[in-house]
């Protein structure tokens, strides 16, 4: 397997798992399945999207100094990744301060901030094509 598959099967993973992780967020309906929810979600981010989003990182630097200087496409679909990956930190943030969040108030607030971040979603699907069908 070569590193750009390595890099794809990452991004692609990563993916899929904030497809999880958008349908396990829309489905909580009441204050025990939000905190059941913020606790897996946190879980999740731990254990394979924080990985994941690692994986793409270093991947993707490794292959972008093999193919110096960037075309105009290839700076795109970083910028686009760019955006994707910080907004993924911020919410890694905001799971984590949700699942500390002491009433279900504060939990109703942090959700809406992590919802807030699927904003990006678009930016990533656009590196994701560019990467798979572009460049």
């Amino acid at each position: 397997m070569s590193l750009l598959h390595i890099h794809i099967f990452a991004a692609s993973a990563w993916v899929g798992v904030l497809g999880c992780e958008t349908v396990m967020e829309l489905v909580a309906r009441d204050a025990a399945a939000r905190r059941l929810v913020a606790r897996i979600h946190q879980w999740i981010d731990i254990l394979f999207e924080a990985p994941l989003v690692v994986t793409v990182l270093v991947t993707g630097a490794v292959l972008l100094a093999r193919t110096w200087p960037p075309s105009t496409l290839l700076l795109v679909k970083i910028g686009a990744a760019m955006i994707g990956i910080l907004a993924n930190v911020v919410c890694f943030r905001f799971v984590q301060a949700r699942v500390k969040a002491g009433s279900d108030d504060a939990v109703i607030a942090w959700t809406r901030k992590v919802a807030l971040t699927g904003y990006a979603m678009p930016f990533v699907l656009i590196a994701l094509g560019i990467g798979l069908y572009g460049a």
